[in-house]
């Protein structure tokens, strides 16, 4: 399992010190975070601390309770630079799932990190939403895929025999022929190389993914 370590402060001078620090991966924020690090005027002071990121990922939260005014504080927030989350309540104030906004701002591909999650049933509502099985399950479609290329290849050579007119006839042909046993060879060589090309390029995209995702 990956662990990623995040500074939760909104210090100009503590943020500055640790975008240095290669141990801390970023850094979250919220509204009172920000009235007690003498913050007067909310994009200003963000964008003061953007500044001094290194371009870490960091975190702001909307602070209404309203459906549409968070919605449009999120688009805000999203819109100051491209390492940055907008932090999204799971409940807000009322005891209201938050769950309307946290979908669609998922499916805008806006970078959200759902905060204040208390219960296993909260967790399995935002997985629900942003279809987190997915993304893990992602790596794995990705190997079956890899064995259907391969299979296709087999298939090229197979589908020569009931008379294909493709790669795999070229190949039937030349080592029919007693004098086109080396072009037969080179042919064949070529597909089995394609095969492997594909297959070495899968895996290690799987593997990586694998263990940016924390599964391996």
């Amino acid at each position: 399992m990956n662990i990623k370590v995040f500074c939760d402060s909104a210090d100009y001078k503590i943020i500055k010190k640790f975008s240095k620090n290669n141990l801390v991966k970023g850094f979250t924020t919220n509204p009172s975070l920000m009235r007690n690090a003498g913050a007067k005027n909310y994009k200003k002071y963000s964008l003061h601390l953007l500044k001094v990121s290194n371009n870490k990922p960091i975190s702001f939260e909307v602070f209404s309770d309203n459906f549409n005014h968070m919605l449009k504080q999120a688009n805000k927030i999203s819109s100051w630079g491209k390492n940055v989350y907008v932090k999204i309540p799971v409940i807000n104030s009322k005891n209201i799932f938050m769950g309307k906004i946290i979908k669609e701002l998922n499916q805008k591909n806006i970078k959200i990190n759902i905060t204040a999650v208390y219960s296993f049933a909260q967790v399995k509502k935002i997985l629900k939403l942003i279809n987190i099985e997915f993304p893990i399950a992602f790596p794995h479609m990705m190997l079956g895929l890899n064995q259907t290329i391969v299979f296709a290849l087999f298939m090229v050579i197979i589908g020569a025999f009931i008379g294909t007119e493709d790669l795999g006839q070229y190949i039937l042909k030349a080592l029919s022929d007693k004098k086109g046993a080396g072009i037969g060879f080179t042919l064949g060589i070529c597909v089995a190389f394609i095969g492997l090309i594909f297959d070495n390029l899968i895996r290690t995209w799987v593997e990586k993914r694998k263990k940016h995702l924390g599964i391996n």
